[in-house]
Formats: structure tokens, sequence, C-alpha cells
């Protein structure tokens, strides 16, 4: 498959760093993107950084779905790139985990086998980080173990348990927490259609019992870095399927709604909603609308007829 080059438009969508205020980073994070030169290692050098850091949060979680299932910060990385693009800069966040391995075994070697790997895991309480700077060796672990690994990734994606049976004992691993940085060099055809794939599709490409808040500046922040990383994700389905076709949407700063939003004090009722509507050219039915999906999503709960409070969105 030829692949087709990008216009310097195409690539400036692409990037993230670039496009958020960095000021509203933590200040440590502010001081580990200063490390990086280019937009593309900027990039690069944060979305490992997170990854990183989220693989020593064991007890913050947010709860999801009716059931309310716990879903932890560990996200799964996966850097594909030309030679000499800097990819080498991503390897920059395992020193961040490094000092609290020393305390808190926490890596697992990028090249251990199935039976290694989940013997380590379970020794770290279900607790684990790969960092591996040459994906094909993931890739050949993947392609000469039994499906066991695939397996225990794509459940540790969503912390489900893992088992692993021997001779006639079994042992379980509930809630594993994973992370994990992989880079690789641009993948060719023949990588894209093998079935290691499969785990890929859950990567990334690339609670304590208080409450945290989440203020607007840090949801515009995520919401920004969610819909570049869409992007990404959708280039690297490019090279698997070959016909993927990917829009580049439009991605505001902050949307009218979230604005309106904004703009409401903590508690409101329906004419101060209408009355701030109408002052922003925002319909009565799109309001009462608006509304509705705010209370869906847990921003704004219900709390009289007529009469609504803010909610803090908790993780």
């Amino acid at each position: 498959m030829k692949e087709k080059l990008q216009t310097p438009e195409e690539q400036a969508n692409l990037h993230i760093v670039e496009n958020m205020n960095v000021n509203n980073l933590p200040v440590f994070m502010q001081n580990i993107l200063s490390l990086a030169h280019t937009p593309a290692e900027k990039d690069m050098l944060l979305m490992s950084s997170l990854v990183a850091c989220g693989s020593v949060l064991p007890n913050i979680y947010c709860r999801y779905g009716i059931a309310a299932k716990r879903y932890y910060p560990n996200l799964q990385l996966f850097i594909v790139g030309s030679a000499a693009c800097g990819k080498g800069i991503a390897n920059l966040a395992l020193e961040l985990v490094k000092p609290i391995h020393e305390k808190t075994p926490l890596i697992i070697p990028g090249d251990a086998t199935y039976p290694a790997f989940y013997q380590t895991l379970a020794r770290q309480h279900g607790r684990g980080y790969i960092h591996e700077s040459e994906g094909s060796v993931i890739t050949d672990i993947w392609r000469s173990s039994t499906a066991n690994y695939n397996t225990a990734l794509r459940k540790a994606a969503e912390h489900e348990a893992i088992s692993r049976s021997r001779c006639r004992e079994a042992s379980v691993i509930e809630h594993p927490q994973v992370s994990m940085v992989l880079t690789a060099l641009r993948m060719t055809s023949g990588e894209c259609h093998s079935p290691e794939m499969e785990e890929k599709s859950r990567i990334l490409f690339g609670k304590t019992n208080e409450a945290l808040s989440c203020s607007d500046e840090d949801y515009q922040t995520a919401e920004m870095v969610g819909n570049k990383l869409i992007l990404h994700m959708a280039q690297a389905y490019q090279l698997v399927k070959g016909t993927v076709k990917v829009e580049q949407p439009k991605v505001k700063p902050l949307d009218q709604k979230q604005i309106l939003l904004s703009l409401l004090p903590e508690e409101f009722e329906s004419k101060m909603l209408l009355d701030e509507a109408k002052s922003q050219g925002i319909s009565r039915r799109t309001a009462f609308n608006w509304n509705d999906e705010w209370q869906e999503q847990g921003q704004v709960i219900k709390f009289e007829h007529g009469k609504y409070k803010k909610s803090r969105m908790t993780v």
C-alpha cells in the first residue's frame, strides 16, 4: 500500500502539545516537556509520561457504566514512526518509574514470555509497567507464545481477571493494572495484517475515598488530547486496513454547550438557564436538550422540580 503524504496543515492538526495551553498542565509535566524540542517529540514525551504516571497511581480510579465498574489510569501506548524521528525521547518516561520501582517492584521486561510475565505480575500484586523501545520484541513474543499473552493484555486493559493453569494448580490475578509503552519503526503491510494487531486494537497509538474535582481547564485539556489521539489511532488503522478515511474534526477549545454550563451558577433554575441561553443566542429547546444531556452525563443533578445544581465530576 502506498502511503499518502500529509500536508503541513494535516500534520499540524495532529499535534497535541502545540494545540493546548501548556500552562494548564501541572508544573512537573511542564518541566518534563521542556526536554523536548520538536512538536512530535513533545507529543511522544507527553503521552509516554502520562502512561508512566498512570502506572504508579494504584488507588485512583473512576467508575463507568451501569455496573459502575472500576477503571484505573493504566494505558497502553504504541508509538510508530520512521527512523530518526525522535521516538527515543519516549524512553525518558521509564526514568519516572525507576525510582518507584526500586521501592515497589513495578517494571516487567518487554521480552518476558507469558509465564514470566504472569509470575512477575502476580508477585507485584497485579501491577506492572512494560517499556520496550523495540516494539518488534513484543510482537515476536506474541507471535511465538500461546494466545495467553494477547488475551492477558486485552483483559488487563479492562482490568478483568487473568489466570494461568500449571499442572494441577491454577492461579488468578484479580483486577490487573498493566501500563505499557512501546515504540517501533513504521509497520510494514505484512505486520499490519498480522494476528498481533488484534491486541493493538486496545492500545493507544501514537479512588481514593476522597473526591477529585475536574476544572473546566482540565476538562478542556483532556478533551483536546482525546480528540487528537482519535486522529492518531485512525491513521494507524489506515496502515492496517488501507481503506479507512480519516476525517479531520474541528476541535474547539470549549464548545458552546460547555460554555453555557460554565456561565450558570452552582445552583440554578429553569428560568435562569433560559435567560442565560437567550443571552447567548441559544434557543429554548436547545437549552433544555443540553440540560438533559448534562444530567445524563452526570454534570448536573436535578434536586427539585425546575431546580438543578452542578455536580463535581469525580474520579
